[in-house]
């Protein structure tokens, strides 16, 4: 009978080479992409939309926080306002919601994500900011973003039936012209 030496059996929680099961679940990620490409080109960024920085250090300015927003169709004003009271959940922490902020990070984050979030808020603030904070204020911006992408489908829907109808007309009053 031969002896087995139990040091020479590889140890499989240390082993690289043996893929490990995440604990967990995953983290939320949405894309920003289509978003933040339709606000950058709807309002390309000037010094007026940076003036919540001094000196390259960031911080966020409540009393400007509309100005941003002004820059866009009314129905953005009403998103994000919607979004940013989505507060009223039982795990409120009772910080205020703010929408230029909210703005600022679509049109800065490609991809939406609590680290992403967390990571831009602490960047450009003093203070750090709970976890519970940060996923309430990831998904205020993920359903801002949501909803403006929702819309955007709906308005190219809308412009795509128009222009039928009025390629249409046109073309009817053409045959009434030539007859």
């Amino acid at each position: 009978m031969t002896m087995i030496d139990l040091h020479s059996i590889p140890d499989a929680a240390n082993d690289p080479e043996i893929p490990k099961k995440k604990a967990g679940r995953p983290p939320i990620i949405w894309d920003n992409t289509f978003t933040r490409t339709w606000l950058l080109r709807r309002c390309p960024a000037s010094a007026e939309d940076m003036s919540f920085e001094l000196d390259g250090l960031g911080y966020f300015d409540a009393d400007n926080e509309g100005s941003l927003l002004s820059n866009y169709p009314s129905w953005v004003n009403d998103v994000v306002t919607g979004a940013a009271r989505l507060n009223g959940s039982a795990k409120y922490t009772g910080l205020p919601m703010n929408r230029g902020t909210m703005m600022k990070m679509l049109r800065e984050l490609p991809v939406i994500s609590s680290a992403n979030v967390g990571e831009w808020m602490n960047r450009r603030s003093f203070q750090s900011y709970s976890k519970q904070y940060i996923h309430q204020v990831t998904n205020a911006v993920m359903s801002a973003s949501k909803s403006i992408d929702f819309w955007l489908e709906r308005l190219e829907a809308v412009e795509a039936v128009n222009d039928d109808e009025i390629e249409a007309t046109c073309l009817d009053y053409l045959e009434q012209i030539a007859a």
